[in-house]
């Protein structure tokens, strides 16, 4: 669950539908309510695939759950969720997090190294 709050980022839009984490395709869809937890912005759900994000919060911070919900599914398709407690795997979809919406964007130089490696 995402509760993933930082600097404002420049996002026009999420597009609902389809990603791919390691093969599996996940549906990315918005929700009016992820759960009785006030604080959850967002969930992941495996056995279905899919990812949920509240619709009622800002653009930005749809960026950064959809960051965090992905970090979720790429740690469980990867196996590693049984390796870590529940508070361990949200500090490391966290830090994944900001990495891609803190980190990476305040140095370009970074950005631009891994435009090229495409």
């Amino acid at each position: 669950m995402a509760t993933v709050k930082n600097k404002p980022l420049k996002v026009k839009n999420i597009d609902k539908g389809d990603v791919y984490v390691y093969g599996r395709k996940y549906d990315i869809i918005e929700a009016a309510i992820i759960a009785s937890e006030f604080e959850t912005l967002g969930d992941c759900n495996y056995e279905f695939a899919r990812i949920r994000i509240r619709q009622d919060i800002p653009t930005d911070s749809k960026l950064r759950v959809l960051i965090h919900e992905l970090s979720h599914a790429a740690l469980y398709e990867n196996g590693l969720n049984d390796l870590y407690t529940k508070e361990q795997i949200e500090g490391i979809c966290n830090f994944v997090t900001h990495m891609h919406c803190s980190v990476l964007p305040d140095n370009q130089k970074a950005l631009d190294l891994y435009r090229n490696l495409k």
